[in-house]
């Protein structure tokens, strides 16, 4: 796979060079005398615990993910692992286990596939401990499972649905609810586990929680079993058509942009279903596709990207706490996407004048602080981006008023905020 990068490289130095992106209410307070002692400073930082292991274990995975993509010398790798982790998308914001884990299921669920099959990745996805307490499956009972029965407890939908609206089939797919209902039921059982002595979760299957019978979904009827039930599920909705277009589609918007070629989704959308979801060729079939050259760079990088862009660009990484307060100052913090449809990905989407206006901001104290000032900056901006650099930028920058300046100009280019 890794003629990829220089198949997309190759395309880049000949058409226009690119740079890497890259609580509802509230509940009174206890009067005072119902409320009873205050903790002490020893059972305050017990309660706390598990909120700073979380964040600690968070920031963490968040200085890989950063350092990893800044020295990668396979960026297009880099940028699928974004896009399939945004396509599959969890949020920190949902609870501390959440957040604990969202760092080991991107390396674990997500970056091992980005290469292989999409069916994998689905299935590590759907069997992955914070997706499954991320989308509540883990709350989800059949109603006439041994557990449903003593509990009266009832189907959560919300793993079901997103599974088919977002991950595979797409809104438009072809699905009804009875449909969505049907899954759930197959999908009761499929929850985590923490392991015993690390606290990490594991997937495994509690027969005690599964519905029983046999259920139809997408017309058609899987006989009553146990988690071989809805891997069968999986096996179809991985190969299904709609799925193929759906990926197709969110594949050029996000590489391409909201105003590709209408050429091009047909012919990636064929590719997944002629390899069996082989997202290695998928991804070939759009990189040489050549109407997804011919549009000019449109899209507006999202704060990660742009942050790694420019660290690539200068050489010099960003302290992690640094880095992480910047994105979350420009709208996007990281692994927290308010909704499972994961953030917009939209030409325009972070081009907001307050937006722009704080980038600028970010871009001014980037230039002052880098030593790549000693050098000329027009210079490292051919470097950069070569024939891909317009001759407005490049008077721009020969017009600065000092190195600091041009550094900054070139950071606020079209060049590395558009691809």
């Amino acid at each position: 796979m890794d003629n990829l990068d220089a198949l997309a490289a190759a395309r880049v130095a000949s058409r226009a060079a690119r740079k890497l992106a890259g609580p509802a209410g509230r509940s009174k307070a206890p009067a005072a005398d119902m409320a009873g002692p205050a903790p002490s400073a020893a059972d305050a930082e017990v309660i706390a615990a598990p909120q700073k292991i979380a964040l600690g274990a968070l920031m963490g995975e968040i200085d890989y993910r950063y350092t990893v993509a800044i020295g990668s010398v396979r960026p297009f790798v880099e940028r699928l692992v974004l896009f399939w982790s945004n396509h599959f998308a969890v949020s920190a914001r949902r609870s501390a286990e959440v957040r604990t884990g969202v760092g080991g299921y991107e390396r674990e669920a997500i970056r091992p596939h980005v290469l292989g099959r999409f069916r994998d990745m689905v299935g590590a996805v759907a069997n992955h401990p914070t997706m499954l307490g991320y989308l509540d499956n883990d709350l989800s009972i059949g109603p006439n499972s041994p557990y449903g029965i003593a509990r009266k407890r009832g189907l959560n939908e919300n793993f079901a649905r997103e599974l088919m609206e977002l991950h595979t089939l797409g809104v438009n797919g072809g699905y009804t609810q009875a449909d969505v209902t049907s899954l759930a039921k197959i999908l009761t059982g499929w929850r985590s586990k923490s392991s015993v002595g690390n606290g990490a979760g594991a997937f495994r299957f509690d027969a005690d929680r599964h519905e029983p019978g046999a259920f139809t979904v997408l017309g058609r009827s899987y006989r009553e079993g146990g988690v071989e039930q809805g891997e069968a599920v999986l096996d179809d909705l991985a190969r299904h058509p709609a799925t193929a277009r759906h990926i197709a589609a969110k594949l050029v918007r996000h590489f391409v942009g909201d105003s590709a070629p209408p050429t091009i989704a047909p012919v990636v959308a064929a590719a997944f279903m002629k390899t069996e979801g082989d997202l290695a060729e998928t991804a070939r079939a759009l990189v040489r596709h050549p109407d997804a050259w011919t549009a000019p760079p449109a899209k507006i990088l999202p704060p990660y990207d742009m942050i790694v862009a420019m660290s690539r660009a200068l050489g010099e990484a960003l302290p992690v706490g640094k880095m992480v307060l910047h994105c979350r100052k420009l709208g996007q913090p990281i692994w927290e996407p308010r909704a499972p449809a994961g953030f917009d990905d939209g030409d325009s989407t972070w081009a907001s004048p307050e937006g722009i206006s704080t980038r600028l901001d970010l871009a001014v104290s980037y230039a002052g602080a880098s030593d790549k000032n000693a050098g000329d900056i027009a210079d490292l901006a051919n470097e950069l981006y070569g024939p891909a650099l317009s001759a407005q930028t490049l008077t721009t920058l020969r017009r600065a008023e000092s190195r600091s300046q041009a550094l900054a100009l070139l950071l606020m280019s079209p060049e590395l905020m558009k691809r």
